[in-house]
C-alpha cells in the first residue's frame, strides 16, 4: 500500500509518524520549489476536471487509434527535420 503526503522539510518526520510510516518502510521524497508546485496544483486542477467531466456524462467516446495517430503528428510537427 502507497500513501502520499504533502509536508514540509520541518514536518516531514512528524507528518510520516502521522501517516503510521515504520522505520521498515520506503519513503521517497519530491522536493518541489513553488514554481514546480503550482505547476504540480494546475496539473491536479485539470485532471480533476476531466475527472468531473466523466462522472457527468459530459465525456464521449474515444477513438484511441486517432488520439495516437494526433500525438504522433504533433510529435512530428515540434521535431526538427534532419
Amino acid at each position: 500500500m502507497s500513501k502520499t503526503i504533502e509536508s514540509t522539510v520541518e514536518k516531514l518526520p512528524q507528518d510520516l509518524a502521522k501517516a503510521g510510516a515504520s522505520g521498515g518502510q520506503r519513503v521517497f521524497v519530491t522536493v518541489l520549489d513553488e514554481e514546480e508546485f503550482a505547476k504540480l496544483e494546475a496539473l491536479r486542477a485539470d485532471l480533476q476536471v476531466g475527472l468531473d467531466d466523466l462522472d457527468a456524462g459530459r465525456v464521449g467516446p474515444l477513438d484511441i487509434d486517432a488520439f495516437i495517430a494526433e500525438l504522433h503528428d504533433r510529435h512530428a510537427a515540434k521535431s526538427p527535420v534532419s
